[in-house]
């Protein structure tokens, strides 16, 4: 039987962000963000990992849906691959986040959690963005 591994971590990230289209009824963009991570959580799971993500938006009636990929490396060079989910109205999406692939220590890898925003602020310069997430789950490895 595999143990519930939990995490309580704090994404900083920052990238370009690339319009393919803003409309009044239409908007989507692409995006791809490097960054840290740091855990809030006394095992210390995931601190200090750095963060590598590509991403795409479409934000159409109000409604946003949003998808991506996380490449986590730690500091041995193992690496895991997230999903990012986000859906619903653009004021406040639900945001989920799905662990699914690692190597070395992180291989067979599964779980899932929650993310808010913690802040997007503007961007530093045209097309470049930069937040924090805070993403709150479990996580299983094979024995």
């Amino acid at each position: 039987m595999n143990t519930s591994i939990p995490f309580d971590i704090t994404s900083w990230v920052t990238g370009p962000a690339t319009v393919l289209t803003r409309t009044k009824e239409l908007v989507i963009l692409g995006v791809e963000f490097k960054g840290i991570i740091m855990s809030n959580h006394e095992n210390k799971v995931f601190d200090n990992f750095n963060s590598h993500f590509v991403g795409i938006s479409r934000i159409m009636a109000g409604q946003t849906d949003g998808h991506g990929y996380f490449k986590l490396t730690d500091l041995d060079g193992d690496f895991i691959f997230t999903e990012t989910k986000a859906f619903g109205p653009i004021e406040k999406p639900t945001w989920k986040w799905y662990l699914f692939q690692g190597t070395g220590k992180w291989e067979g890898i599964n779980g899932e959690g929650d993310v808010t925003t913690i802040t997007a602020r503007n961007p530093l310069e045209e097309g470049t963005w930069r937040a924090a997430y805070r993403i709150i789950g479990s996580f299983e490895l094979p024995k």
